[in-house]
């Protein structure tokens, strides 16, 4: 069953996700700030948003981090402030916020970071150098980026020391792209990063020097947010080889800056930057706990399919962001020292394994030989643009055969440049240029795989890259996300609707299944976390089908209920009742972008997703129709609005459409203005003689 909503006096149709989105008021969570806190801390934050009129607690995604509401002198509650506890046992990383106990329910997510540095508040930082607000090695500044404007920060340095200054956005749900200059006391640049957030700096004596901060487009204010470090600690650029084997206790080379006990090595940056070299042993999961995902970093959605550790590297100076090292099933084989880029050079190895390699230097090319056998079936897949890299790589496959003088020549079997996808648009983008191919072996013979960038994009020692050669292996992944209304064509952003519910109506969520390896049997889908009175529908992704809207609809038994749920998914594959856990698509904002015309979302991957019900109210008006007659409905309900007076319905429209970017006092206000207008048109006496007469309305359009 489909449910629509009519929601008086607001309708928008939106038939690509076969939904009518109304406007009821729900709690709209927009800012926490400060957006991060110190291990072990005590911060006083600020929540800012739409329709937060009670707000009453803030709750976080991990049991650690604790939130009260700040009392004034007199013991009097201050609207929107708490008080954030950090206990010192939770994981560093991104934690996830919510608030609610309202007037309009629980409101989306919002990031929380938890760091190992202590931080400062620095406003919007210093008007000028001179002014430059003042930083120790080891401290992070929290602050504003101002718009037209430059925040400069001071720091002390001593030679010979190498200084990282790095901005991160992402992880707390800023708009800032940053871009940073460092100076030194006489106002010269020495250097600058325009986009990337990051300074690598060797002081070439003691004394002071000086960052300049700004948005990339001089935007700013409160979607502008920064946390700004300096420090010795350090950061892991590279870990190589990118994948292990599940279960196996390997070895890995961490390649990077300040790490402690760390060589020097030949692998330096594509801006020249030397890169220190570290031998480190990391246990890898086994069985189903591969799919188990330790989120604690800003992952981007295209990586949401993989399975992959989460490893940080502790030091006196601090400990580094996360960094991740991949798991397959296979043994890992190396790329040789020698040539293996020609024909008849190429490196020979045992399929199935898992191989890496790395495009270097420019225009490396790649060839590989192996054996296979008749009616075998491997899947050949290359791992690039999902371990960050920016390469767009071509693979090929071909047959070798020898003819009877002992030449050998070359079948081409199969070529591929990319995977595409388009489940999750540009909501949840789980597109990738990694290409790949299904090889079902025609003959006992040796095979050539040709792997290379096709644009040699950045000939640089990091650009590494996985090729796994396996036999097939059908599985799945999932994910989800909850619908959006359409972005207005003005650039603004929207974001993501507050999953609050009341009786009566239904929250959608896409729920994606990343099918792998030809596997095609339905998936059963199970929740946990909802309350009874809460049930969702369908219950399963059809045999063959990659996607399902699931509706969520509290019964009339609702009572007013807030928390976490998740989803996860259950099959039988070869015998085997497997159950992997739903990734979801925790959505920040989503803006239409005018050159591309089409809407981009900043997204977090997040394990749960909070839901609320608002048990003591009820939606207006609901239109259920069975999935076959949707459309039929849709269309009848769209030609009984065609037939109402045409002045009044674009008004309505006009009232949406500004209303998107509206809080509700505004919108009410607009709704009362139009109202007004809409009494003074022809089409008004029109309607009430036809009340009256109880007959159809005839509207002109006056």
């Amino acid at each position: 069953m489909k449910t629509i909503h009519l929601l008086a006096p607001i309708v928008v149709f939106n038939l690509c996700a076969l939904f009518v989105w109304g406007q009821l008021p729900s709690a709209r969570f927009d800012h926490l700030y400060p957006p991060s806190a110190q291990l072990g801390s005590e911060v006083e934050v600020v929540v800012s948003g739409q329709d937060l009129e009670g707000v009453q607690w803030l709750k976080f995604s991990h049991d650690g981090i604790k939130a009260e509401p700040k009392k004034d002198e007199d013991g009097e509650i201050v609207a929107n402030q708490f008080i954030v506890k950090v206990a010192p046992n939770v994981p560093l990383g991104i934690h996830k916020g919510w608030i609610g106990g309202g007037k309009f329910g629980a409101s989306n997510y919002r990031s929380f970071v938890v760091g190992d540095l202590p931080q400062l508040e620095s406003g919007e930082g210093g008007a000028s150098q001179e002014e430059a607000f003042e930083l120790q090695l080891g401290q992070v500044a929290l602050g504003k980026s101002p718009a037209s404007k430059f925040a400069w920060f001071r720091f002390p340095g001593k030679k010979g020391q190498r200084v990282l200054v790095e901005v991160s956005t992402k992880d707390i749900d800023s708009k800032l792209t940053p871009s940073i200059a460092l100076y030194d006391s006489a106002g010269l640049q020495l250097q600058s990063d325009p986009q990337n957030g990051l300074l690598d700096f060797t002081a070439s004596s003691d004394g002071e020097w000086f960052v300049r901060l700004n948005d990339f487009l001089y935007q700013g204010v409160d979607d502008y947010v920064y946390r700004l470090s300096v420090s010795t600690r350090p950061r892991i650029d590279l870990v190589y080889p990118p994948v292990g084997k599940a279960g196996s206790n390997a070895k890995f080379t961490l390649y990077g800056r300040n790490l402690p006990g760390g060589q020097p090595s030949d692998w330096k940056t594509k801006d020249g930057r030397s890169l220190e070299k570290k031998e480190v042993n990391i246990q890898l999961p086994s069985g189903d706990a591969r799919t188990k995902l330790n989120l604690t970093d800003y992952l981007d959605p295209r990586r949401a399919s993989l399975d992959h550790l989460e490893y940080r590297l502790k030091s006196p100076a601090g400990i580094s962001a996360a960094t991740y090292v991949g798991f397959g099933e296979h043994d890992v084989v190396h790329e040789g020292e020698g040539e293996n880029g020609l024909p008849g050079k190429e490196q020979k190895i045992t399929a199935p394994c898992e191989f890496v390699g790395k495009f270097f230097p420019g225009s490396d090319k790649d060839r590989l030989r192996f054996s296979a056998k008749k009616g075998d079936v491997y899947q050949i897949e290359v791992f690039s643009e999902r371990l960050g890299r920016p390469s767009h790589v071509f693979l090929l496959l071909e047959q070798l055969t020898k003819k009877d003088d002992g030449e050998e020549t070359a079948k081409e079997i199969g070529q591929s440049i990319e995977t595409a996808s388009t489940l999750g648009g540009s909501v949840f983008d789980v597109s990738t240029r990694d290409p790949s191919l299904r090889f079902e072996v025609p003959a006992d013979s040796d095979y050539r795989i040709l792997v290379y960038d096709l644009f040699n994009t950045a000939p640089d020692p990091l650009n590494v890259y996985r090729l796994s050669i396996r036999k097939d292996t059908p599985d799945f992944r999932l994910a989800a996300y909850g619908l959006l209304p359409p972005p207005p064509k003005n650039g603004s952003p929207v974001y993501v609707k507050s999953p609050t519910i009341r009786k009566g109506e239904a929250f959608p969520i896409k729920v994606m299944a990343l099918r792998r390896d030809g596997f095609k049997d339905p998936i059963d889908l199970e929740v946990k976390g909802l309350p009874s009175f809460v049930s969702y529908s369908p219950k399963r992704v059809p045999e063959g089908a990659d996607s399902v809207t699931v509706l969520f609809q509290p019964n009339d038994k609702a009572t007013d209920w807030d928390g976490l749920f998740s989803i996860s998914g259950k099959a039988k594959i070869a015998g085997r009742e497997v159950r992997r856990d739903c990734r979801f698509a925790d959505i920040a904002w989503s803006s239409y972008d005018n050159q591309s015309k089409v809407a981009r979302s900043h997204v977090h991957v997040v394990p749960s997703v909070p839901f609320a019900v608002l048990g003591r109210e009820t939606t207006p008006v609901n239109v259920v129709f069975d999935d076959a007659k949707l459309m039929d409905g849709t269309i009848k309900i769209a030609r009984r609005i065609a037939k109402l007076p045409p002045y009044s319905v674009t008004m309505i429209k006009r009232t949406v459409y500004q209303g998107l970017d509206s809080d509700m006092a505004s919108a009410l206000e607009n709704v009362g203005s139009h109202i007004a207008i809409a009494k003074a048109s022809g089409d008004h006496a029109e309607a009430i003689s036809a009340f009256h007469e109880k007959r159809t309305g005839n509207y002109s359009g006056t």
